[in-house]
């Protein structure tokens, strides 16, 4: 058995020794605590050991510790320009120590690590086992759950590092645009604009591995309200972020089983 009670104010310990004036430092502080109950209703759907329940919901807790001294060090979220969140996060935890203070079995060490490790990178290693792969899809749905609920809840500013005036004038590149279209995942390394930055968000939708996480997401229409956030000037790019909504709404609606 986890103790989250004590894992929580180990948490809650770790994260006051920030800014908490930063609106940054508490957008994540809260994002924390929705992707652990995510996680953890998403270990519930896969009808898993309340051991694992449990495992997934500490993941769920611990996956973004990096943010933190990420936003310390560089006022920033966005790794490219700054540093890998999630590598970071597990240099803190178990390079500095701070796992320790989670009273957690020591076993399970290898596990955790690999999961928040794992949990932001465009594949995971292929070197996982059965069951590390397991932690680590459910960390990276949970993670994506709020990440669209975040989406709604941040300033383009935080959340991009960009300007609403910016998106609604920008425009998509094809290669992003068909990328999306057919179903995939979208490398950083591929973006040119920043409004390929927003589709590229978007298009976490197609990195979803379970039902449960298909079916919130496209119950909650996060994808519409996404989109419809911004008023596209440019009349393509307008045409397109309306196919890119009807397109992965009917993919979520068919991975959902409706």
């Amino acid at each position: 058995m986890i103790d989250l009670i004590n894992a929580k104010r180990v948490f809650d310990e770790y994260v006051n020794d920030f800014d908490k004036n930063n609106q940054k430092i508490v957008l994540k502080i809260e994002h924390t605590y929705r992707v652990m109950e995510a996680a953890k209703n998403v270990a519930i759907s896969l009808n898993l050991t309340q051991d694992d329940i449990e495992i997934a919901t500490l993941i769920g807790l611990l996956h973004d510790i990096g943010r933190f001294e990420q936003l310390k060090r560089y006022n920033c979220f966005i790794d490219s320009k700054t540093v890998d969140h999630a590598l970071l996060g597990v240099q803190i935890l178990f390079d500095d120590g701070l796992i320790d203070k989670f009273n957690i079995k020591q076993k399970d060490y290898q596990l955790i690590y690999k999961a928040i490790f794992n949990h932001n990178k465009y594949e995971v290693a292929k070197d996982l086992n059965e069951y590390e792969l397991l932690h680590c899809k459910i960390i990276r749905d949970a993670d994506k759950i709020d990440i669209f609920k975040t989406g709604l809840l941040e300033t383009f500013e935080a959340f991009l590092d960009s300007n609403q005036c910016v998106l609604e004038n920008d425009i998509i590149s094809e290669q992003i645009y068909q990328t999306f279209m057919n179903n995939k995942s979208i490398l950083s390394t591929t973006r040119r604009t920043d409004l390929d930055r927003w589709v590229s968000f978007l298009a976490l939708i197609f990195d979803l591995n379970y039902q449960y996480s298909c079916n919130y997401v496209y119950q909650q229409d996060y994808i519409t309200k996404l989109v419809k956030r911004l008023n596209y000037k440019n009349g393509d790019t307008h045409k397109k972020m309306i196919n890119i909504m009807n397109h992965a709404n009917k993919y979520l609606k068919e991975k959902s089983n409706f």
